[in-house]
């Protein structure tokens, strides 16, 4: 005899036809004397797993065609990008089928100040999304051992790692603009496999910046390669939006002007 059990869980706030369905089955077999549930304790496993993954199936942004343009020039990107509009798109990274994701925007301030935000390492707690804790352990100039702790999953989940945090020098870009870069790449913690890459272009004389912020985690637990992909895009938007709105606190905005 088997016995099918069907379980089709849906993350809060999302509605149907948008919801993430998933379905396991645990088959029951009769043995000679008895029946026996071959694994009822993997089927607990694999409904507290569906429950896990509608909780990170929070649906970023569609990404068209169009919003993929790799080899297109700093100053294009910024005309072709409304004040607001924040661009996304995926981005492969080696050795994995998660995909990073990547958001790209105008921020409002200049890029030095926008620059000094972003190696100031030891606040990123105090505006980046999911982020509890940001101590740096050791630094030389603007390279730092940075240890990193979020918690996930409705603060059920705590994620942490030591990141090395990199300034690269800066790049002169064929239409004549500057673009800063630094990369952050895991040393240890206890997820698979972390990594985030900044880039500052500087527009108008210095005025604006054109902010591109790139990331990719993938927890120690076999979650969906899409599910985790959907996760890096939407955490990418949230944290260009973060740093808007950093980048207007007063202290901020006053230094601007």
């Amino acid at each position: 005899m088997s016995v099918s059990v069907r379980a089709s869980i849906r993350a809060p706030g999302q509605s149907v036809p948008g919801h993430v369905g998933l379905r396991f089955e645990v088959r029951m077999t009769r043995s000679r004397s008895a029946l026996f549930a071959v694994s009822l304790s993997a089927a607990a496993r694999a409904l507290r797993l569906a429950c896990l993954c509608a909780a990170l199936s929070v649906v970023a942004p569609s990404l068209t065609s169009a919003q993929v343009r790799p080899t297109e020039q700093p100053t294009a990107t910024a005309a072709r990008l409304a004040d607001q509009r924040v661009e996304l798109r995926e981005v492969a990274a080696p050795g994995t089928n998660v995909r990073a994701g990547r958001a790209t925007a105008l921020v409002d301030a200049p890029a030095e100040l926008v620059r000094r935000v972003v190696e100031d390492y030891a606040r990123y707690a105090e505006f980046l999304p999911n982020f509890k804790a940001s101590r740096v352990l050791s630094q030389r100039g603007a390279q730092a051992l940075v240890y990193l702790e979020a918690s996930v999953l409705h603060n059920t989940t705590t994620l942490w790692t030591q990141m090395r945090m990199r300034p690269r020098a800066p790049v002169t870009n064929a239409d004549g603009t500057t673009t800063w870069r630094v990369e952050a790449t895991m040393v240890s913690g206890n997820v698979e496999r972390m990594a985030a890459l900044w880039e500052l272009t500087a527009l108008e004389g210095g005025a604006r910046t054109l902010v591109s912020f790139e990331f990719l985690v993938e927890p120690d637990l076999p979650f969906p390669a899409s599910i985790m992909t959907d996760q890096n895009v939407a955490s990418a938007r949230r944290t260009i939006g973060r740093l808007r709105a950093r980048m207007r606190e007063p202290r901020f905005s006053v230094a601007a002007r």
